[in-house]
């Protein structure tokens, strides 16, 4: 996974190799006292944003089908 940050933007890669498990990713960033008003993917397409996640404070993010490559950016 990589990551970083510019003008309010952070932008993440991920990549899996090998088999995929069944189910979804969930990718998280700390709200650091800002709220996260958008995340898009590579096709421009903006994703519903999860705000509240068991067992953790502070983060909001999407979920998503898994897939072995994702490009996301979380404004």
């Amino acid at each position: 996974m990589n990551g970083y940050e510019k003008g309010g933007e952070t932008k993440v890669a991920i990549e899996i190799e090998g088999p995929l498990p069944q189910g979804h990713l969930e990718i998280l960033i700390p709200q650091n006292g800002h709220r996260l008003q958008e995340v898009v993917d590579d096709q421009k397409h903006t994703l519903p944003i999860i705000r509240q996640v068991e067992g953790l404070e502070g983060v909001a993010g999407v979920r998503i089908p898994m897939q072995s490559s994702v490009r996301l950016v979380f404004r």
